[in-house]
This record gives structure tokens, sequence and C-alpha cells, in this order.
């Protein structure tokens, strides 16, 4: 999942072939086309990504804290702190992201019950929304 800014997506949360891990990460800018991973910010898992099992991956940026929380089956596996956050105004992409201007990055595997809301979601709800109940978003 991802959300597209006019070059690159301003975050990505999926998987890491080359970590074989899971990751939440957000791109330094999105002013020109950037290559390699020179300025991204990676919350990696500690669990590593397996063939064939579901897993709920929830990613948080927290503006307030300048922090990115990954957690995979409603457990915390990292936090990273973040200091170049930007507005990417683009679409949601579901199951791919953006790159130097083009949509790539397609996931291969079954994707399923996305969830995105306005907001750093407390515990509380992070481990409703694991349970399968929506979060209370008034409290």
């Amino acid at each position: 999942m991802s959300q597209a800014g006019q070059f690159q997506s301003g975050f990505h949360l999926g998987y890491q072939g080359s970590q074989g891990a899971w990751v939440f990460k957000m791109a330094p800018h999105d002013d020109a086309p950037t290559s390699g991973s020179d300025g991204w910010t990676y919350a990696y898992s500690t669990t590593a990504a397996r063939l064939g099992e579901w897993t709920h991956l929830t990613g948080i940026y927290d503006h307030t804290s300048g922090e990115l929380v990954l957690y995979v089956n409603g457990f915390e596996e990292s936090r990273v702190a973040v200091d170049h956050a930007w507005h990417a105004d683009g679409p949601l992409r579901i199951g791919s992201a953006q790159h130097s201007g083009s949509n790539t990055y397609h996931w291969t595997g079954d994707i399923d019950d996305v969830h995105a809301y306005r907001g750093a979601l407390n515990d509380r709800d992070l481990n409703r929304v694991y349970a399968g109940v929506f979060p209370d978003t008034q409290s």
C-alpha cells in the first residue's frame, strides 16, 4: 500500500524483498526522481516474512512524535524517527507504489481488508482493528 506523489510514493507499507521482511518506509522527498535508498527511512519487521501465510500489517506515521511505527499481526516490531515527511497528495495505491513517476512494485499475492485512517490510531484502536472491529475514530 502506498500514496502517490508526483515522482515517488510518500510511503510504502508491504514487503521488502532485499531484507526478506515487512517494511513501512518513507521517501525523503518528491521534488525529483530518487534512485536507490538514499535518504529513505525504513521500519523493518523483526519477524521474517513467510510465504503462504496471512499477515496483518499496520503502519502508523505520527507527525507529532516524528515516528514511523510498523506492527505485524498486532505487535509493534519497529519504531524509527523520521524528520523529512512530506505530503503525498496522489491516490492511495493498493498493491503497488510509485517510483520515478511510474506505477511499479506490484504485489503478486493476495490483499484483503485494507483500511486507511486520518490520524494515528492509539493502541486500543489498533488492537480493535487487528481483532476485526472498526475503531472508534471519534475518541
